[in-house]
């Protein structure tokens, strides 16, 4: 159950200017009860996802025994129209809290009928993008698993950088995400090497130029040298394959230590030799453990892993709609800066919409991973 305080714990096309916050929606309705929209792909090709995050809200509310508060569920059809009617459907019944939707395109939609009602989004996106302004991102956002292995590394020796990393949305903000995370710790990011959708001749010839056979495009000032640790921001069969590319190049682990994202934590990775060695960060096990079990269960079958974001953010309405001091789905108290406790560990959110997660770092060896350093058990002092 998730705990708060911490002291011991398709392209959409431009957006219309966001519409700005109305009078905040009380969270007790004229009736007494509390009312929480869920908005979910219910319908389509993402209703398993969606009934399954359905599910895990469910599951939060009945530890929760919160008897004024409803998680009402609405199904987004995963469109941006779909979401956006299932938000007017969800406001017109009285509901002071969004939770939902999953894309950033939907979230846009939702928030543009949430502001004006004075209610706050909590949303599964990890579209940066539409962040702030009342909306809230709960979703796993690379930043925190970038800067924590680059650290990580740093305090292990690592001093010099690459990156390697595919021509997308995820792959460009990795490779940002990198080159302040490499800044911070006083080290030398000394090549970017990329690969579009060109398949295994693409990803190889990535690799080629990042093991010396070809000139480093995003090198400073045109400098090529060798590297302590290359970040790989790719997961799958595209992550297994670029790791068995790299000896082949001359790239030997060890001595370059191969440094991950939250896309590592897969257990098809462990089966690759070339990755054993390899670090990532990624929320702890322990909290993670109890949350599926609960949820195998409850429903016979084991979660996905947004599961778990569904179990906070319903977890997280429960806690904040029996605060000592009445109940409220204000701003300032989803933005807690103690943060909460979840299935995914410790988090808060900021200012901006985005978040902050307390991870471990894990190791990848055989048949599996190893957490070789803890994630913190709560913000302060944790180097956030």
């Amino acid at each position: 159950m998730l705990g708060r305080g911490l002291q011991t714990q398709a392209d959409p096309g431009p957006l219309a200017p966001p519409t700005q916050m109305g009078a905040p929606r009380p969270a007790v309705g004229p009736d007494g009860k509390i009312r929480v929209a869920l908005l979910l792909p219910l319908s389509g090709n993402a209703a398993g996802l969606g009934r399954a995050m359905q599910n895990a809200a469910q599951l939060a509310l009945f530890e929760a025994r919160q008897d004024r508060l409803e998680i009402v569920p609405r199904d987004t059809r995963g469109t941006v129209e779909g979401a956006a009617e299932a938000a007017r459907t969800a406001l017109a019944q009285g509901a002071s809290l969004i939770l939902g939707p999953l894309s950033g395109p939907e979230t846009a939609a939702v928030a543009a009928q949430a502001r004006p009602a004075g209610v706050n989004v909590i949303s599964f996106s990890t579209d940066r993008a539409v962040a702030g302004n009342g909306v809230h991102l709960i979703a796993f956002l690379p930043r925190d698993q970038v800067r924590r292995v680059v650290a990580e590394a740093s305090t292990a020796g690592a001093a010099r950088f690459a990156v390697l990393a595919p021509e997308n949305p995820y792959g460009q903000l990795v490779a940002a995400e990198a080159q302040e995370a490499v800044r911070a710790v006083g080290g030398e990011l000394v090549q970017i090497e990329t690969y579009g959708a060109g398949g295994m001749v693409a990803l190889t010839q990535a690799v080629q130029r990042l093991g010396g056979g070809g000139r480093a495009r995003s090198a400073p000032s045109g400098q090529q040298g060798r590297f302590d640790a290359i970040l790989i921001a790719d997961g799958g069969e595209r992550l297994r394959a670029a790791a068995s590319l790299l000896p082949y190049y001359n790239i030997n682990s060890p001595p370059v230590r191969l440094l991950g994202t939250g896309l590592w934590a897969d257990q098809r990775v462990a089966s690759e030799p070339s990755l054993a060695g390899g670090w990532f960060a990624a929320p702890p096990d322990a909290p993670r453990q109890v949350f599926e079990q609960r949820y195998q269960e409850a429903y016979g079958a084991r979660p996905p892993v947004l599961a778990g974001l569904a179990y906070d953010a319903a977890a997280l309405a429960a806690v904040l709609a029996s605060d000592q001091s009445g109940p409220s789905f204000s701003a300032g108290a989803i933005a807690n800066p103690d943060g909460f406790a979840g299935a995914n560990g410790i988090f808060r959110f900021l200012p901006d919409g985005t978040n902050q997660r307390g991870l471990a770092v894990f190791e990848v060896v055989r048949g599996g991973f190893r957490a070789i350093s803890a994630a913190p058990d709560t913000f302060e002092g944790a180097g956030f």
